[in-house]
């Protein structure tokens, strides 16, 4: 579970640097106290800051893609709008943004083009319940369409030029 939380990450990462900037006093007293061998203490802590840092670099490039609302890790937006268009009484959909509310929370925008306008309630709800299932996504803001509405426009846009 620590994984999927920003939070939990650091919280653990913080309590293993303690833990091996630790281990790594003690190992560097007794390879000092056995050997003499001075440059032991610092050349542990300049390993231990390494892996610090590399671990610390990580968790802040998934914090700013969190921040800055990218897709998050492991979903494809193409796939999921395919998958959405596929859904029955779904004709096509547009402007699809997915991106993350917390580190466990996804959300979902989009445009569903659908023929009648009457049958919106049935298919938003297969598409809350293929987005839940299939990709996890519980926080949804689907805004119907009708074809032939779009079709209108698209007329009307091209009479315009």
């Amino acid at each position: 579970h620590g994984a999927h939380s920003l939070n939990l990450r650091a919280a653990l990462l913080h309590v293993v640097s303690d833990a091996l900037g630790s281990v790594a006093a003690l190992v560097a007293g007794a390879v000092i106290w056995l050997t003499g061998w001075l440059p032991a203490d610092p050349l542990l802590s300049l390993l231990i800051g390494v892996l610090i840092l590399v671990s610390s670099v990580r968790l802040l490039r998934d914090a700013g893609h969190m921040l800055l609302e990218g897709v998050p890790a492991g979903l494809e937006l193409g796939e999921i709008g395919r998958g959405m268009a596929g859904v029955d009484g779904v004709t096509s959909v547009h402007d699809l943004h997915i991106w993350s509310l917390s580190s466990s929370e996804i959300a979902l925008s989009a445009h569903v083009v659908i023929e009648h306008l009457e049958d919106w309630r049935s298919i938003l709800t297969r598409l809350e319940t293929y987005l839940h299932d299939t990709h996890h996504i519980s926080h949804t803001t689907l805004q119907p369409e009708s074809t032939v509405l779009a079709r209108v426009a698209l007329a009307a846009v091209g009479r315009k030029k």
